[in-house]
């Protein structure tokens, strides 16, 4: 009997370290769950002064942010010079998020200084491996003497929710940086005096938009090829179809997944060459100007916002629908036959192109309010808004 009592006592010890056991094991593998952050690697467009600087202080600022953990800060390099690959010009989410996977990384932050009518823009974007589209895309003027590192940092900090404070304007950066330079302009000040009505009527210029637009219920388009209606809007004196298009062609366009309905929610997505032509009679592709304007006139640092449908777009970044634009985030189809972005990004074409292989675009996604210019590969699909002429 004392042998079995024993025998239990010894089971029961056995079982009590074996549960210790257990239990400190789930601890220490549900912290490391806990821990685990996504992989993510940065690489720089181009060959921007002080390149490796840059590319390292981005990879310093993700991993303060904590909600990253970095590969090698050249991996992106690299895995682009084994494969021999020319990575300059317009890269698609699509490449960035190969070379992604193929230097272990789960998002690909990309950043690129380009030069667009005389003027340096920044653009940072960060590319999701696993959808081969980006989940934040942002471009900022960098004014003559400003630091790109500070509006790379509040690119990042905002898509991640960080408290970066507001956003650098170009005005803002311009200020800064000609603060030495202040007290020589003092004899031109009174020849510059009489001019001082302008900034009024250029920050007046949003309300004056918001006078003349108008959403008319009985401004409706009628597509005579089939029958489909549209509403339309009028904005900065051009009146603007209030929908995507939706007529299907023989070729060049697509609904989104290849699924009808989702035309009939985001209309159709069309190559670059078919947009061109697609518009009904009356009716044309406006130009990458035409969309300046429309921004311009409702105010470019939100105007994303106000265009925004007010339902429809992931995490609740649904515009207010100021102008009755009543924009929808239809993703696209990139020119390898793939989907992705639907319920992220708004991307439009317009009629301006870039190089022989690219054209201008605008988005608008989710997580900001302002409308974005980028250029895409001519064989993408994308949604389609036209205006009259």
């Amino acid at each position: 009997m004392r042998g079995f009592n024993r025998q239990v006592q010894g089971w029961g010890v056995t079982l009590l370290l074996a549960a210790v056991a257990v239990v400190t094991a789930g601890i220490f593998c549900g912290t490391a769950f806990a821990q685990e952050k996504p992989k993510a690697a940065v690489y720089i467009m181009g060959n921007p002064e002080g390149r490796d600087a840059l590319r390292m202080a981005v990879n310093t600022f993700l991993v303060k942010s904590g909600k990253y953990q970095m590969v090698a800060v050249d991996a992106i390099d690299v895995v682009a010079k084994e494969q021999k690959r020319q990575m300059s010009g317009s890269v698609s989410d699509a490449q960035i998020a190969k070379l992604g996977q193929d230097a272990g990384a789960q998002y690909v932050c990309v950043v690129e200084r380009t030069e667009l009518d005389g003027y340096s823009y920044v653009a940072t974007r960060m590319v999701s491996v696993q959808s081969k589209v980006a989940e934040f895309a942002d471009m900022v003027e960098l004014p003559r003497g400003g630091k790109i590192i500070d509006i790379i940092q509040w690119q990042i900090g905002s898509m991640l929710g960080m408290d970066v404070g507001p956003r650098p304007t170009f005005a803002q950066q311009q200020a800064a940086t000609s603060q030495p330079v202040a007290a020589t302009p003092q004899p031109v000040a009174a020849t510059t005096k009489p001019a001082a009505a302008t900034p009024q009527t250029t920050a007046a210029a949003p309300q004056q938009a918001a006078q003349q637009t108008r959403v008319d219920a009985n401004s409706t388009l009628t597509d005579s090829r089939d029958g489909k209606q549209y509403r339309t809007v009028v904005i900065g004196g051009m009146r603007w179809m209030a929908e995507n298009l939706n007529y299907k062609t023989s070729s060049g366009s697509w609904c989104y997944e290849n699924h009808n309905p989702s035309c009939n929610k985001y209309g159709r997505l069309y190559d670059w060459k078919t947009a061109m032509t697609v518009c009904p009679s009356g009716w044309y592709l406006p130009s990458r100007q035409e969309w300046n304007d429309l921004a311009a006139s409702i105010g470019e640092n939100m105007a994303g916002k106000k265009l925004k449908a007010k339902s429809g777009w992931n995490n609740n970044g649904n515009g207010t629908d100021e102008y009755g634009f009543s924009a929808l985030p239809g993703g696209g189809r990139d020119s390898y036959g793939r989907f992705g972005g639907a319920g992220s990004n708004g991307d439009w074409w317009t009629a301006t192109e870039d190089w022989s292989g690219n054209a201008y675009i605008r988005n608008i996604y989710y997580g900001y309010g302002h409308v974005v210019d980028k250029n895409y590969d001519k064989r993408n699909g994308l949604s389609v808004r036209c205006v009259r002429e």
